[in-house]
């Protein structure tokens, strides 16, 4: 089997099957990375969660439609999967405020579970 390899240059030579191939001036192209999190939006039209990403502080507001007077049970944890809050509330809340000043950066996923709802996101701290 025979190869023939040319660039623009010129004629680098003949090369056959077990030779080395040198490949110079290689480029890649994809198409623009999106990372991060959506800011300020209803996560199952339920739990709004702001300012996202944060640095002192995050909110959570619910829909009243997610509470129904039900205990409901707030957990975060960190990409360990390690549970670094941890918080039963009553089903009057409209509003709970989270201080993670002492957080280490990163991304953390929280859950807000009761009888009827179980919704699960993220957040960036800063």
């Amino acid at each position: 089997m025979r190869i023939d390899i040319e660039n623009n240059h010129s004629n680098m030579g003949i090369a056959h099957v077990g030779s080395t191939l040198i490949v110079d001036e290689v480029q890649l192209k994809s198409a623009p990375l999106h990372t991060g999190i959506d800011e300020n939006i209803w996560v199952d039209n339920k739990v709004k969660v702001y300012p996202n990403p944060a640095s002192n502080s995050i909110n959570f507001e619910f829909h009243n439609a997610m509470l129904s007077n039900n205990i409901t049970t707030l957990k975060v944890f960190n990409n360990l999967g390690e549970i670094v809050y941890l918080r039963d509330f009553a089903g009057d809340a409209v509003m709970i405020n989270l201080v993670i000043a002492g957080y280490n950066k990163g991304i953390y996923h929280y859950s807000f579970t009761n009888a009827q709802n179980l919704i699960q996101g993220s957040f960036m701290k800063n």
